[in-house]
């Protein structure tokens, strides 16, 4: 269904195609880990609606990034500073991509795992694995804040940099190299049941011992006696 060249752009307006009355041709571009790939589509007219059979046949959008694109996307937007991620998108597959589009996509499958994420509290009743490894810590971030306070009308004034701790989370059963992790920028309790949950998740069961590993600071083992109570 597309033109057999890209630079011909004729409408070919009354001819017919399988049925199909030939409407025009409409250029159709989209973003690859290849690069940008564009061709002219064919438009018909049935019953006077627009048919694009290349498209909806491929499921392409114009403009739009295809999943495989948009891993690649979101690994390095999770890692890095999203102005950077086209840096290392040029280095590592030779395509251009702005930082705005980096961070649409980033930003949007971040709050898509968010949604998903379900914090498990009930242990199971099963005798689940001997023992899991438990630990916790935290780390400041740096993060981009409004000021209340500002009166100027420039967006871009009100922004200040604040810290702020988030606080990852890893369970494996012992002897593992298959861990589970969490992360919450939340309060001390919230910390607490992602660590549950995560060992949970783990294999935890009515009879598993938990070995919580820190660095003494006192949320953590208070954290650790309210979710695991005496098994540790």
């Amino acid at each position: 269904f597309m033109g057999i060249k890209a630079g011909k752009h004729q409408s070919g307006s009354g001819k017919k195609q399988c049925g199909y009355n030939l409407s025009r041709k409409k250029k159709l571009l989209w973003h690859t880990t290849f690069g940008e790939i564009t061709v002219w589509e064919k438009i018909f007219l049935k019953d006077g609606s627009p048919v694009r059979p290349f498209s909806e046949h491929c499921g392409i959008r114009c403009r739009e990034y295809p999943l495989p694109l948009q891993r690649v996307i979101t690994d390095f937007g999770a890692d890095i500073s999203f102005c950077k991620v086209p840096d290392k998108l040029r280095e590592h597959y030779g395509i251009t991509i702005g930082y705005s589009a980096i961070r649409n996509i980033t930003e949007k499958h971040a709050g898509v795992a968010d949604a998903d994420e379900k914090t498990e509290s009930g242990i199971p009743g099963t005798d689940g694995v001997e023992y899991i490894i438990a630990e916790t810590d935290g780390s400041m971030i740096p993060t981009i804040g409004i000021k209340a306070d500002s009166e100027s009308s420039d967006g871009r004034k009100k922004r200040e940099c604040r810290w702020q701790e988030a606080r990852p989370v890893m369970t494996h059963p012992e002897g593992s190299v298959s861990s589970v992790f969490g992360c919450t920028p939340g309060s001390t309790d919230d910390t607490g049941d992602i660590m549950l949950s995560c060992a949970i998740r783990s294999g935890m069961g009515q009879k598993t011992g938990v070995h919580c590993v820190g660095d003494g600071a006192t949320r953590i083992a208070e954290q650790t006696d309210r979710v695991f109570g005496g098994i540790t």
